[in-house]
């Protein structure tokens, strides 16, 4: 293979990793502590929270989480599919609120230069009924042997998620408490906490 063979190979994909990069876009992260949950838009709107991080809670520099209704249309262009609002904080914790009560599919999330999908099982989507605020785990992130070689090229590699004993759902309630002071969210996460046999 030419010199100019190679050239053409290596500008091909730095092309390709342009515009997929560009397709993406890029998302704030927000600092947990003075972030401002935004306000409950109507009574039956419900929420989803959870953290997504590394072992020993680093960093893993999460951009989104993909939520989809499988009664909705979701627009986007690139190659990472887009679905309901949600917001990423610094410790790696995230946020959907203002839901409409339905059934909604946890799809993936974006993080560590790559976007990583989930399966669309029925018996996986999450009932989320109104008012309600659900608290989805917290997990942590392993990559697989794949994922750095394919992380170059944008294309998606293994890896694989373990539950994490923190933060526990009252922590994270609590958290949304700090954040959501005025917010109109406070009776459903007080309910939430009570329920958990915890004080707000």
């Amino acid at each position: 293979m030419t010199f100019l063979a190679h050239k053409k190979i290596a500008l091909a994909i730095g092309s390709m990793a342009v515009l997929m990069l560009g397709g993406c876009g890029s998302t704030p992260i927000f600092p947990a502590e003075t972030w401002t949950l935004p306000a409950k838009e109507k009574p039956e709107t419900a929420m989803l929270i959870g953290r997504l991080g590394l072992p020993d809670n680093k960093h893993l520099n999460l951009h989104w989480v993909t939520v989809q209704s499988p009664e909705r249309i979701y627009m986007y262009s690139g190659t990472v599919p887009k679905g309901e609002t949600n917001f990423v904080m610094d410790n790696n914790y995230f946020v959907v609120p203002n839901l409409k009560p339905g059934k909604y599919h946890f799809a993936g999330f974006a993080a560590r230069g790559g976007y990583n999908s989930f399966g669309r099982n029925k018996e996986d989507f999450i009932d989320v009924k109104a008012g309600q605020v659900i608290y989805l785990g917290s997990f942590d992130y392993t990559e697989g042997s794949a994922n750095a070689v394919l992380e170059v090229l944008r294309v998606p590699g293994s890896f694989s998620l373990k539950r994490a004993a923190q933060p526990s759902e009252i922590e994270m309630l609590r958290w949304l408490l700090r954040v959501g002071n005025g917010s109109g969210w406070e009776p459903a996460v007080k309910q939430r906490i009570k329920e958990l046999g915890g004080k707000s």
